[in-house]
């Protein structure tokens, strides 16, 4: 037995020794040996390097801040520019790539998909500040407008921007407060050494007014740096702001539960229509966002009507990140350009500005026999009962989109935002056609045909 193994082994290795031999023999054999054992693995280190830590490295991203701060004279703290400060500051920071063009640039770099993100410095932004030692204060503001056409993740990756901004901001908030704190306890210090001599009620009567100022002025310290805290929130993502839906669209939060998260999931009911109509549409991304379309008519009413429904979330949760995965490869369309002009100039939140534009846009690419073939595989995904054509399945689909979004509180028209006019639709128009997500619509809208889908949303 021991024999017959050590025969066959010998065998084994006379055949592997041939066979090493020949390899040798031949370069091109080798060469090809080699490249199979190397490559593999090559391949796996290039892909973990590549994924090891995407957001450590933003210094290629750009990011527009634009600077129309025209300072403020104050009696307390003398000429105050803060504007100029915080763009010396960003100059020394490295997190990402700034660049300095005035506001009009900034913003139309946003929109060209030019920057990841912008940030405008207001006309009063120094005034606002100096407001904090009159007694009357008024919250400094940083317009912020982010990009989200790269990638689904955009917005996250910005927030270094926004990070740098909000340090910025607070370094010299706290530091030009805080000087003036020291300002008035020294003043208010020696005017006490010089009446040591006095009564004692006036000195009594001195100390006293000294900590009342002290206290007063620390007071609002606090409460100010607590407003920077919140100005950063407002910066990072102005389109999931709750107070400027509680201002402008009360009956929307109270359809949705006063719930963050499904405004999003509203957009991304958006986010799949769009896909679904995209130029760049492959049955890869079909397939996750006829899924995703399926899930949402599913669970978005459900989750809307009971926040504590975990199940509908959950699903609601994999819906977005279908949606997300569709959209990233096959892109979007006019509805979301339509939307980033539309919101960027009103402070609108996105999600909004796309759920009330979807229907009329879902209108206009009927006309596409490309759309209207696609109309048939969406009324499927969404459930609807009936045999379609390409001439019914779009009416059927649209009808269904303004019941659903009417079920989960969307306004009707652009008209219940309360602050769209319509003698800016020219230039909206303008700016939607020149945003990237316009490209891969199926139909190359002209400027007044823009501008006929704006004035038919805001007339419902």
């Amino acid at each position: 037995m021991l024999k017959r193994m050590r025969t066959y082994l010998g065998v084994i290795f006379a055949i592997f020794a041939r066979d090493v031999k020949r390899v040798l023999r031949n370069p091109v054999a080798l060469v090809i040996a080699l490249g199979m054992i190397v490559m593999p693995s090559a391949y796996a280190w290039y892909v973990v390097v590549a994924n090891w830590d995407p957001y450590s490295n933003t210094t290629g991203m750009l990011v527009a801040v634009a600077n129309e701060d025209a300072g403020a004279d104050s009696p307390e703290t003398g000429h105050l520019d803060v504007g100029a400060q915080v763009v010396a500051q960003l100059h020394d920071n490295h997190e990402v790539g700034w660049e300095f063009p005035d506001a009009e640039a900034a913003i139309n770099g946003v929109y060209e998909g030019r920057y990841w993100a912008a940030l405008v410095i207001p006309k009063d932004f120094s005034a606002d500040f100096a407001s904090v030692f009159t007694g009357d204060f008024t919250q400094p503001t940083i317009d912020y407008y982010v990009n989200e056409k790269p990638s689904s993740i955009a917005p996250k990756v910005t927030d270094a921007a926004a990070n740098a901004a909000e340090a910025a901001v607070n370094e010299n908030f706290v530091k030009t407060v805080s000087e003036k704190v020291v300002e008035t306890t020294q003043k208010v210090g020696a005017e006490a050494e010089e009446k040591a001599d006095a009564a004692e009620g006036s000195l009594t009567a001195g100390v006293r007014s000294a900590k009342e100022t002290v206290s007063e002025t620390r007071t609002t310290l606090e409460g100010l740096v607590g407003t920077v805290g919140d100005t950063r929130t407002s910066i990072a993502r102005a389109d999931d702001t709750l107070a400027g839906l509680q201002d402008d669209v009360p009956h929307l939060l109270e359809a949705i539960g006063q719930s963050k998260e499904l405004l999003a999931k509203a957009r991304s009911t958006v986010n799949e229509y769009g896909t679904a109509l995209s130029k760049n549409a492959n049955p890869l991304t079909d397939k996750d966002a006829y899924w995703a379309m399926q899930a949402i008519v599913q669970n978005l009413p459900r989750a809307v009507a009971n926040g504590q429904d975990e199940a509908a979330r959950t699903m609601m949760a994999y819906a977005e990140n279908a949606a997300g995965m569709a959209f990233s490869n096959a892109g979007l369309g006019m509805v979301h350009a339509m939307a980033h002009a539309l919101g960027g100039h009103y402070n609108l939140p996105h999600g909004v500005c796309n759920a009330v534009l979807l229907p009329y846009v879902l209108a206009f690419n009927s006309r596409s026999p490309v759309c209207r073939e696609r109309f048939m595989t969406i009324a499927a995904a969404m459930g609807l009962q009936g045999t379609f054509t390409p001439d019914t399945a779009a009416p059927a689909v649209i009808q269904f989109v303004r019941q659903l979004s009417a079920g989960v509180g969307i306004p009707a028209n652009l008209a219940q935002l309360n602050k769209v006019d319509p003698a800016d639709f020219a230039a909206l128009a303008e700016l939607a056609l020149h945003d990237t997500c316009m490209s891969t619509n199926q139909i190359t809208p002209t400027r007044d045909e823009v501008v006929a889908v704006y004035t038919a949303a805001f007339r419902g």
